[in-house]
C-alpha cells in the first residue's frame, strides 16, 4: 500500500515529467533541460529522466553532456533501445559514420526489428554505396513492420517498389537480347537490373547464364 507521502512523490514526478515533455514538444529545450535536470537530481536511478534530459541537451547543442547523460541512462537500463538510437544519431550528426553504425547495430541486438534503427542503418548503407545490405534491411523492415500506415513505411515501400520495377524492366530487355543471341547486349541489361535492385536473385542467375554462353562461344 502506498503512503500519502509516496502519492505526493509520484504526483510531483508525473507533474514535472509532463512539464518537461510539454516544454520539449513546444521547442523550449532549455526549459525542458532544466526540468529534467531537477528530476535527475531527485530521481537519479530513473533512466527515462536521463534519456529525456539527454534529448533536451542535444537540442541545445550540448552534445558532450547529452552523450554522457544517455550513457548514464544505459547504465541504469541496458535494454532501453532509445539510448542506442540517440547516441547513434549523435555520432551520425558529427559525421562519425562508423561509430553511428556500431551504436545502431548494438541497438538491433536489443530490439532486432526496431523500425528507426533499421531505416537509419539501411539509409546510411545506401548513401555510402553499400546497396545490397541497404536493400536487404529495407526488405526486412517492410516484412516486420507493425505500422504499415506510417509515413516511413510508405516511403520505403515506394523506394523498394520503384527499384524492383526498374530491375524487372532491365531484366526483360536482357532476356530479349539473350534470345536473339546478342549476349553482350544482354549482359549490359542484366548488370543494370542488378544495379537497380542488387538483391534480385534472378538477375544474377541470368547474368551467370549469359556469361557462360559468352565464354563458351568465344572459346569455341
Amino acid at each position: 500500500m502506498q503512503t500519502d507521502n509516496q502519492h505526493q512523490i509520484d504526483e510531483e514526478y508525473q507533474s514535472n515529467f509532463k512539464e518537461g515533455i510539454s516544454s520539449y514538444n513546444l521547442g523550449e529545450y532549455s526549459s525542458a533541460a532544466e526540468t529534467f535536470k531537477y528530476l535527475a537530481k531527485k530521481y537519479p536511478n530513473d533512466p527515462d529522466v536521463h534519456i529525456n534530459l539527454g534529448n533536451a541537451l542535444y537540442k541545445t547543442e550540448n552534445f558532450d553532456t547529452a552523450l554522457s547523460t544517455w550513457l548514464k541512462a544505459r547504465e541504469l537500463d541496458a535494454y532501453n533501445v532509445k539510448t542506442y538510437i540517440n547516441i547513434g544519431n549523435l555520432y551520425f550528426k558529427q559525421s562519425n559514420i562508423d561509430k553511428a553504425l556500431k551504436e545502431w547495430e548494438k541497438g538491433l541486438l536489443v530490439s532486432p526489428t526496431n523500425p528507426t534503427i533499421l531505416i537509419n542503418i539501411a539509409s546510411t548503407f545506401e548513401k555510402n554505396g553499400v546497396e545490397k545490405k541497404a536493400f536487404k534491411l529495407y526488405e526486412f523492415y517492410l516484412h516486420n513492420s507493425f505500422d504499415r500506415s506510417s509515413s516511413d513505411y510508405k516511403i520505403v515501400l515506394k523506394k523498394i517498389s520503384s527499384h524492383k520495377i526498374e530491375a524487372l524492366t532491365q531484366m526483360k530487355k536482357g532476356v530479349f537480347y539473350q534470345k536473339k543471341q546478342k549476349y553482350r547486349n544482354a549482359v549490359q541489361f542484366y548488370l543494370q537490373s542488378i544495379k537497380s535492385y542488387p538483391i534480385f536473385t534472378k538477375g544474377y542467375l541470368n547474368l551467370g547464364n549469359v556469361c557462360y554462353l559468352l565464354e563458351k562461344y568465344e572459346s569455341a
